[in-house]
């Protein structure tokens, strides 16, 4: 048996959507779509409803956030 083997990178992205406080880099992997977005402060959790929302961090420290749920919505017009 012959199993195909993926390997997808976010440095590598099959999209950017860029909006006015950030930007989220999309990959879509299997059937899964994963979106990333940069820009909150050391230690900071969270977690967004699914309904419009706005955020954004003030500092000067890199965050990366994984998003597994509903990405392949995010930030679309």
């Amino acid at each position: 048996m012959v199993i195909d083997v993926v390997l997808k990178r976010f440095e590598s992205p099959d999209e950017v959507r860029v909006f006015e406080k950030g930007r989220l880099e999309v990959v879509r992997i299997g059937a899964m779509t994963i979106g990333r977005v940069i820009e909150l402060t050391e230690g900071s959790l969270f977690h967004v409803p699914a309904v419009p929302h706005d955020s954004w961090v003030v500092g000067d420290r890199p965050y990366v956030s994984l998003h597994f749920m509903g990405a392949d919505q995010y930030a679309k017009r």
